[in-house]
């Protein structure tokens, strides 16, 4: 479904990290783990076409992603470290309008009952502002998930909400 093969990053003279290759199947999740500074963002930024490719090739359903770029971002989604919630809204109203924008269907009913599953029943109703990171981190991560992606991405700590995943895990580290 989606692999990178021999991925190398450079930020100015440093290198980053170079021939990272991995594959994902459907229903499999990416856990990158390593220090601050050794390039997990970046690796992030490259395998969503964010960041342009310095070597290597990533391929989605098989093709190259510069051949079908179009389809890969229609099946993708990116959570970066800014959160993409709208403050002034509630974590309800952030969930709807994600599912909305992404022509999701996701009932009332149904977004209430994720926001208690992570821990914020009584906070629906409140502005996002107000809540601790914890909370908008998971709002986040909910409204995300409210629309699930056929390829996803994330890179804060969000990896433990999955459902039920089946985690891979790549380390990456400082080159010698």
């Amino acid at each position: 479904m989606f692999s990178v093969s021999n991925l190398c990053c450079s930020r100015g003279e440093k290198r980053l990290f170079s021939g990272v290759s991995f594959s994902l199947q459907a229903g499999e999740y990416l856990h990158l783990e390593g220090d601050n500074g050794v390039g997990k963002t970046s690796l992030l930024r490259l395998a969503c076409g964010l960041t342009p490719l310095e070597d290597g090739e990533i391929c989605w359903q098989g093709q190259p992603v510069s051949e079908n770029s179009d389809e890969f971002r229609a099946n993708l989604a990116y959570l970066g470290h800014q959160l993409a919630l709208k403050e002034d809204l509630t974590p309800l109203e952030n969930l709807l309008s994600h599912a909305a924008v992404a022509g999701r269907q996701l009932s009332l009913t149904d977004a209430m009952a994720a926001l208690a599953q992570l821990g914020l029943r009584g906070r629906e109703h409140l502005p996002v502002r107000v809540l601790s990171q914890g909370q908008k981190r998971r709002t986040a991560w909910r409204a995300w998930w409210s629309a699930p992606p056929s390829c996803g991405f994330w890179t804060s700590r969000l990896w433990h909400w999955t459902p039920q995943p089946k985690m891979r895990c790549l380390k990456l580290s400082t080159p010698t």
